[in-house]
């Protein structure tokens, strides 16, 4: 079983792979420059060369990825699970607010942190939208939206008055409910006219975005109040796992010191001397990204390293 998840770089950091661009032009540098004006049939000779290394090289990837998963899971003992987007505190099609399941007997929300960070998310919502339907919202439709912000801003305030760690009365719990229903409406089940427009807010996506904040904010402070019934849902959101068509596990992101390093652009090749003294991957629930999806990368020369001349590394930030 590896035990490291450094040993095996992307093929990009090989020029050439499986060796064939060096048996077919042995003792040559081919570069580019020179495939323009090589004779057809030597441009016949680097495609083919070309054709096999990517044939080698995909599945050599393929391989890498698990790998480099298997090695995760081996030194963390952090293993994927399915991250489901809806809920599903019922059996919901979303048309509908949902409210989350009660947790040891104490109805949503259970604590005050809660009231603040789904009314915050609500109140972007809400303004997004009137953002996105500026042009066809109306004056009925930019009323709604001024209410439901003016309703957001009063549950920051009352979840100040509870409280962030407290737990909320019960006439709270009941009035907050009753404004995920109004807020969220009925949607429809097909996309409705721009004249028959009304403003709703998707209440479940809110919920659990202001969920995870909520996970973010107690880590350091009171962990223990959360509710361990939400966290078992919410728990795929905190691995790095990246999830691909049908939910497959397409791969590992994580923050690395020293090794091969995968990158969103170019590889570093296994010839190049610099050492990767730290890697950050962009980690969204964290609120951390660097560029679209990217990694931020401080590099230092081998000789560097040896004298401790840290001053003397720099970093990088590359992306999709």
């Amino acid at each position: 079983m590896a035990t490291k998840i450094d040993s095996w770089p992307n093929s990009d950091a090989w020029d050439d792979i499986g060796g064939l661009f060096k048996k077919a032009f042995p003792g040559r540098s081919l570069a580019f420059r020179d495939l323009l004006s090589a004779a057809f049939n030597e441009r016949e000779k680097y495609n083919e060369a070309l054709r096999r290394n990517k044939s080698i090289a995909e599945p050599y990837d393929e391989r890498v990825r698990f790998k480099r998963l298997d090695a995760f899971v081996a030194a963390t003992g952090i293993v994927n699970k399915h991250r489901a987007w809806n809920l599903q505190w019922a059996r919901s099609t979303g048309m509908r607010y949902d409210e989350p399941w009660p947790a040891n007997g104490v109805r949503f929300p259970q604590l005050g942190i809660m009231i603040d960070r789904l009314a915050r998310h609500i109140i972007n919502a809400a303004l997004s939208y009137r953002d996105r339907h500026s042009r066809e919202l109306g004056a009925e439709n930019e009323q709604r939206i001024q209410t439901i912000v003016d309703a957001g801003m009063l549950w920051i305030e009352r979840a100040r008055e509870i409280g962030f760690v407290e737990r909320p009365s019960a006439e709270d719990a009941d009035a907050l409910n009753t404004w995920l229903v109004d807020i969220h409406g009925q949607r429809p089940h097909a996309p409705m006219p721009s004249d028959a427009l009304v403003v709703n807010i998707d209440t479940n996506r809110q919920i659990r975005a202001a969920l995870v904040d909520t996970i973010n904010y107690l880590a350091t402070r009171a962990p223990e109040k959360f509710p361990a019934r939400y966290y078992d849902v919410l728990a795929a959101d905190f691995t790095p796992f990246s999830q691909g068509g049908g939910n497959a596990v397409d791969g590992v992101r994580h923050h690395q010191t020293l090794g091969h390093v995968p990158s969103s652009q170019d590889v570093k090749s296994i010839d190049d001397p610099k050492i990767c003294l730290l890697r950050l991957s962009s980690d969204y629930i964290r609120k951390m990204s660097f560029g679209d999806a990217g990694e931020c990368t401080f590099w230092i020369m081998p000789s560097d390293l040896v004298a401790r001349r840290f001053d003397k590394a720099w970093g990088e930030i590359v992306s999709h």
